[in-house]
């Protein structure tokens, strides 16, 4: 008798009385094979993104250290080198020239202090000007002051400020600002 074709509705059995295997066991086995041929290539990929990851890591955290080490360095030339010849000037200048030199020294500890480091990387998107507002606020300068030392009108000082405000997340915050730069310095630490 001649196999039949299955009616509408109804499902082809096999001998068995299971569902047959489309293509026969062959093509089964060489999905089978394909399929954990891919997974094994899939695993080697992984392995591979791990240690190109753990790579990636180690030599960030070599940067990282380097730009400690750099920073560590630039303020101990400042202090060993700048610094001394820095004083020797302001024992022999006018008062003008002192007022100027005595400028220089802050804005060099203020630039080699662990505050500088840590405003310049926590806040990058602020222009030179802004970075040296940050540090007059830190000090507690009104507007008025930092306008006087900027050499800018009070309204481009107060304009300076609010850009601050608004590139740290303190727009309609009461956070002092003032405050907020004084939570970025590492503790006991006094530029």
């Amino acid at each position: 008798m001649p196999p039949t074709e299955p009616s509408p509705g109804s499902s082809a059995r096999s001998d068995t009385g299971s569902p047959p295997c489309i293509g026969g066991g062959e093509d089964l086995r060489k999905q089978t094979a394909e399929l954990q041929a891919a997974k094994q290539a899939l695993d080697e990929v992984r392995t591979a993104l791990t240690a190109k990851e753990t790579a990636l890591r180690e030599v960030l955290n070599t940067i990282e250290s380097q730009k400690r080490e750099s920073a560590r360095a630039a303020a101990n030339y400042v202090d060993d080198v700048v610094m001394p010849l820095l004083h020797s000037l302001l024992r022999n200048a006018d008062p003008a020239s002192q007022r100027i030199i005595r400028r220089i020294e802050e804005a060099l500890h203020e630039s080699a202090s662990p505050f500088a480091h840590s405003v310049g990387h926590a806040l990058q998107g602020l222009t030179p000007v802004e970075l040296r507002i940050c540090c007059h606020i830190r000090r507690g300068l009104a507007s008025k002051e930092i306008a006087l030392i900027e050499r800018m009108s009070v309204k481009t000082a107060n304009t300076h400020r609010r850009n601050i405000r608004r590139k740290l997340d303190l727009t309609g915050k009461k956070q002092n600002l003032a405050a907020r730069l004084a939570e970025m310095i590492p503790a006991g630490h006094n530029p």
